[in-house]
């Protein structure tokens, strides 16, 4: 029968599960939070700091090929992410991965392809709806990329559609947002991409987040853009093998 459907709305998307923060046996600063039944749950962005964006230490970053969505969806890794799920519980239409030694996390979702938002927008209104949801300050976007389809041939090259229905953006930006004990702020490095897919009616987002201890304008501008462009190649190491292997993931298109 294939594989059940997994796209949620974009205001879904905000009041289900991302990461909150505080418990989990995998890391002390880390819960999932839990939809009550006729409600809603409180979205809030997990807080896994940074360790060096693409590289640790001066060198490239070990990636390791993960299974998503029982191996539809395959892409790469930090080596040092672990699959949630294991420990908790986590929505059939999301994917949770957490660093074990550093304050990261990437979250990978399937959403209701947004009509009404220009290709070039879809980026900066996720990572904004996601700002407002944990009622963050200090929200900044950095920088924003079109990736061309040469940058994950895996996928580009399998689309089931012409390659000019599809697109590819990536966003760098920061946030501050209340500690779980509310003594102070996390301040959050943010990469969001997101893979447009009007024939399969999905956008596709993949958001990695990153705990900075520098606040917002304490590093020089030039730290600063040198740090968001590490994550950004982090992201684009992530999903240069990003591929589909069972489009019945998405199920029955028109």
């Amino acid at each position: 029968q294939g594989l059940p459907m997994m796209v949620r709305s974009v205001s879904c998307w905000l009041l289900i599960l991302l990461v909150a923060r505080n418990a989990v046996s995998l890391h002390p600063d880390v819960f999932l939070g839990s939809a009550r039944p006729g409600g809603a749950c409180r979205a809030s962005t997990s807080v896994m700091g940074l360790r060096g964006g693409g590289e640790h230490g001066g060198r490239k970053e070990e990636l390791t090929e993960r299974e998503l969505y029982g191996g539809a969806i395959r892409m790469k890794l930090p080596a040092t992410f672990d699959d949630i799920s294991r420990f908790r519980h986590v929505p059939d239409f999301q994917e949770v991965w957490v660093d074990r030694n550093a304050e990261r996390s990437v979250i990978v979702e399937l959403l209701e392809y947004d009509e009404a938002t220009d290709n070039s927008e879809i980026a900066a209104k996720l990572f904004r709806e996601l700002a407002e949801a944990d009622n963050a300050t200090d929200v900044r976007i950095i920088a924003t990329r079109n990736l061309k389809h040469q940058e994950l041939p895996l996928l580009s090259s399998d689309l089931r559609c012409p390659p000019s229905w599809v697109t590819y953006w990536l966003l760098a930006g920061t946030q501050s947002i209340a500690k779980f004990n509310n003594a102070g702020r996390d301040h959050i490095m943010t990469c969001v991409f997101v893979a447009r897919l009007p024939n399969m009616q999905t956008d596709l987002s993949i958001i990695l987040h990153i705990t900075t201890k520098d606040p917002p304008g304490t590093k020089s501008l030039d730290e600063t853009i040198s740090e968001h462009e590490h994550n950004m190649r982090l992201m684009e190491d992530m999903v240069r093998d990003l591929r589909v292997t069972n489009w019945d993931l998405f199920g029955e298109q028109d």
